[in-house]
């Protein structure tokens, strides 16, 4: 009589080896011979069997609870992106509010500095006047001179002040508020290119199928035979 012992280890993520594993027993125990082992044969085949199937159930049911948790980490990951995104939205508009506000505030504190300038110039003014009044310790020549550099400076320091922060942008102080270039217009160029083919003025016209400079003089004609005048920028006759 011959006795086979069959072990079989079955590894989650490998559930075609209790397939394999199931055919090689079959083929063992079709390979023994005696009538006397049929039944313990056939028993244990069937065990066998049902051992396979029992793992395999448990294989396939963990593989589910696979596919749901990943599926449940794919949900969760697109949701933090999508908080993601929104936080740094959010974060942009603070910013974008936090520069404003501080644009805003240095703004506000140039407007100041000239208020107290003019309070200052002001205060003089009329401690001047006290001093002209109680004391006149000093020519009037002298107090209109002073009256005088007073109001100039401080219209002086108002206007720069003023002009300075109009040259400014509105939403950051600290940029200055350049114009654009200008985009000149099909009319505009066109009307600018025929003004400079009646003037003559062949470097004023922008189109690259004309001639331009000295390639528009004709040096070897006989009629019309002209040179380029480096002075005025023209083709002038040649004389004889």
């Amino acid at each position: 009589m011959c006795i086979i012992y069959i072990h079989i280890m079955t590894e989650p993520d490998k559930p075609d080896t209790n397939s394999s594993m199931l055919f090689n027993a079959y083929k063992f125990s079709m390979a023994a011979t005696g009538t006397g082992e049929t039944s313990v044969r056939d028993g244990n085949l069937k065990s066998l069997a049902e051992s396979v199937k029992l793992k395999d159930n448990a294989v396939s049911a963990v593989l589910t609870k696979q596919k749901q948790v990943n599926n449940i980490l794919d949900s969760e990951l697109d949701r933090l992106a999508v908080k993601k995104d929104q936080l740094a939205n959010a974060q942009k508009g603070q910013m974008r509010v936090l520069m404003m506000n501080e644009s805003y505030r240095k703004r506000q504190a140039e407007y100041t500095k000239l208020i107290i300038a003019v309070v200052v110039v002001f205060a003089l003014v009329i401690v001047m006047r006290y001093m002209r009044v109680f004391f006149n310790v000093l020519p009037d020549v002298v107090y209109t001179l002073l009256h005088i550099l007073l109001f100039t400076g401080v219209i002086i320091y108002s206007m720069i002040t003023l002009v300075n922060v109009s040259s400014r942008e509105k939403i950051n102080f600290d940029r200055l508020d350049l114009p654009g270039p200008k985009i000149e217009s099909t009319a505009d160029f066109d009307a600018r290119n025929a003004a400079a083919k009646l003037a003559g003025d062949l470097l004023g016209v922008s189109d690259s199928a004309l001639c331009k400079g000295a390639a528009c003089c004709n040096p070897t004609g006989t009629v019309d035979k002209t040179k380029w005048d480096e002075t005025t920028g023209k083709c002038i006759q040649k004389t004889q």
